[in-house]
């Protein structure tokens, strides 16, 4: 998984907490920068659960890139309401889709937003989507958009606690390597 960019627009790594999620999406963040992947990081806290909050976060991480501005859609949030929110993440996705590069924006800690304004943000975030943005989402809980929908329309790969856990060979050889150094 890690050392290859996603192969669906959205990924899901979902499993409770002590199972490595950060860990792994910080490895594959760093792999992929290093390959010269366009990539961006988002943590989420607490205090990022209202909606308004999230977007301001989701437009200053992707911001980061340097070719991505998000002026326009940054100007829409002094006017922000709920109804507005598809506008301001559609100024967003037509920024991104003017990219020559491929996008891949990992957020962690999905789990401490969970709000029903959040997951209908993700939401239209997650359908507007350019061919050329990928989410890497880590949480301790399945969030509330529509998984199913996702996998069904291959649009979605969920990594979860079966996935990341050690099978008795790993832990050998996780214990051989320590022993080693």
């Amino acid at each position: 998984l890690t050392g290859t960019p996603p192969d669906t627009p959205v990924t899901l790594v979902c499993a409770p907490a002590g199972y490595g999620k950060s860990t792994l999406m910080a490895t594959w963040h760093k792999q992929l920068s290093e390959q010269r992947h366009t990539t961006c990081w988002l943590s989420l806290e607490k205090d990022e659960s209202s909606a308004i909050a999230l977007l301001t976060y989701f437009i200053s991480a992707l911001s980061q890139i340097e070719t991505i501005s998000g002026a326009l859609a940054r100007g829409q949030l002094a006017n922000w309401s709920v109804d507005r929110s598809a506008n301001i993440i559609a100024l967003l996705m037509k920024e991104i889709a003017e990219q020559p590069k491929s996008v891949i924006l990992f957020i962690d800690d999905y789990h401490m937003v969970g709000t029903p304004a959040i997951a209908r943000i993700m939401e239209t975030l997650i359908n507007l989507l350019p061919d050329n943005l990928s989410l890497v989402i880590a949480s301790r809980k399945r969030p509330q958009f529509s998984i199913g929908g996702l996998k069904v329309r291959n649009r979605l790969k969920e990594i979860d606690a079966g996935n990341l856990r050690f099978s008795e060979r790993d832990v050998e050889q996780f214990i051989g390597q320590q022993l080693d150094n």
